[in-house]
């Protein structure tokens, strides 16, 4: 026999001539040998058989043993290749299997795997991330099992961020927000590139840098639309992009509110007016900070009254000059400015709201007309709520007829007799009455007219030169004294 390093044959046993069997040994363990055999008679040694195949001395039955040596754990740049040559002992020579984080190994173009009796090899070509992991190398025969690990890292750029967000938008920026990807590469993130594209022009630009997972986008051009990507970085270089699912528009997330609603006049004074109004019907996306309420006298412009506070939309209006006719409409105001005018309320004049009557006595004086003449009387009244106005003559009311005229409009009380006849002297009374009283006023009116006829004309002491006359007075005098008789 001869060893593996050895060049020379040796003498390693002998045996009876008619026995063809024959047993070495002596041998060490692990040592690769080679045998051939001569046969020896009288006349001497004959030549030498052909060698054996080399054969290890090994036990017969013995439970697989890896050599763990030849699995140490690497570190690899993606599209690099990688194999483990592993030397695997045992009787009878184990079945051997790979795995890859615990799932079994199928080998493809991409994966080798090559077994014999006492050695396994993996290789893997053009490695990617996907091939990082923990590598089992598994063996088992009848006596037994062994089993070794390895791990591999595979060194990639990072996959995309996830969840990129945009929050705060504003007529010239936004904030950015997105999660870490869910691979690094195998190394640390070092920062993330930011890039926004102004769909006018459909170029992306850069925004810049983040060291985290969020960043603030400044100088945005007002109502233009945007996209925005976001790529990881780490030693091997970028990630691909994360692109936004949608564009925003760079504007305020609030704008001016509806107008109002138009107001209502709910109460009023001798120099204040309530007025009372819906909320604005959109808001504009933020409450209303403040109603401006503007005033406008009948033949004026619309000026500031009030400002009051966005809360309750209702508010009295002071400072108002008693008996003159206003409207009045709302403005909102909130962060982005103004809304439009309401429209306009119904014109109210401002005076108390609860007041008793009242008349102006100075227009209710005595009158002394002709027959034939007019009767007329205007006089101003007030109160609130309007009064009810009566006139009456001699404790009779008067009715609007064919001779009289009674009317109330606006402010004045009048009564009207086109023609005047003495029937139509008297005491006439103008009575006002409201919820808050009563009041009256008296004027005497005299209609002179010719006297009637005298009555109980009667003669006596009749001569032929005279004749005594006597009579009564008339009836009526014609409102004026009797003169003389004829």
């Amino acid at each position: 026999m001869k060893d593996k390093f050895s060049p020379n044959w040796e003498k390693a046993a002998e045996v009876e001539g008619n026995v063809t069997t024959g047993k070495v040994k002596g041998l060490e363990e692990g040592n690769q040998y080679e045998f051939r055999v001569r046969a020896v008679n009288k006349g001497g040694a004959g030549d030498a058989s052909l060698p054996t195949a080399p054969h290890i001395a090994r036990p017969k039955n013995s439970a697989p043993k890896i050599d763990q040596s030849a699995m140490r754990s690497i570190k690899i740049k993606a599209g690099q290749n990688f194999d483990f040559e592993v030397p695997v002992s045992g009787e009878p020579p184990p079945t051997k299997e790979w795995s890859l984080n615990d799932k079994p190994l199928t080998p493809d173009e991409h994966l080798k795997v090559i077994n014999e009796d006492y050695s396994t090899k993996l290789k893997v070509v053009n490695a990617q991330r996907g091939d990082s992991g923990v590598y089992t190398l598994a063996a088992k025969n009848r006596n037994g099992s062994d089993q070794a690990t390895v791990n591999v890292i595979v060194l990639d750029v990072p996959s995309p961020p996830k969840a990129l967000v945009v929050d705060g938008v504003t007529k010239n920026g936004c904030k950015l927000k997105w999660s870490k990807p869910s691979d690094d590469g195998g190394s640390e993130i070092l920062h993330y590139l930011v890039e926004k594209m102004d769909l006018e022009n459909m170029r992306w630009l850069p925004v810049g840098e983040a060291s985290g997972t969020s960043i603030q986008v400044d100088k945005l051009i007002p109502d233009h639309d945007y996209k925005f990507r976001v790529r990881a970085v780490n030693k091997q270089g970028e990630s691909q992009p994360l692109v936004g699912d949608t564009a925003i528009t760079a504007k305020d997330p609030f704008s001016k509110p509806d107008k109002p609603g138009c107001p209502e006049v709910v109460d009023w004074d001798r120099n204040s007016v309530s007025l009372e109004w819906a909320p604005p019907k959109n808001d504009g996306g933020i409450p209303v900070d403040t109603y401006v309420i503007e005033k406008r006298p009948k033949l004026g412009q619309w000026t500031k009254a009030l400002e009051v506070s966005g809360k309750i939309p209702k508010a009295t209006v002071p400072n108002l000059t008693e008996n003159e006719e206003y409207e009045f409409r709302i403005i909102a105001k909130n962060k982005a400015g103004p809304s439009d005018p309401s429209d306009a309320s119904k014109s109210i004049v401002v005076k108390p709201r609860f007041l008793g009557p009242h008349l102006d006595r100075s227009f209710l004086e005595d009158l002394v007309v002709r027959a034939g003449q007019k009767i007329s009387f205007a006089v101003p009244i007030s109160g609130s709520p309007p009064p009810q106005a009566t006139w009456t003559v001699e404790g009779k009311k008067v009715d609007r007829g064919d001779r009289a005229d009674v009317s109330t409009v606006g402010s004045i009380a009048a009564l009207e007799i086109t023609s005047a006849v003495r029937g139509d002297t008297g005491r006439y009374v103008l009575t006002l009455e409201n919820d808050l009283g009563s009041v009256s006023a008296a004027a005497n009116v005299t209609v002179v007219d010719r006297p009637s006829m005298p009555e109980c004309l009667t003669v006596s002491d009749v001569t032929k030169e005279s004749a005594r006359l006597a009579w009564n007075p008339p009836p009526d005098d014609g409102g004026s004294p009797i003169q003389c008789k004829s």
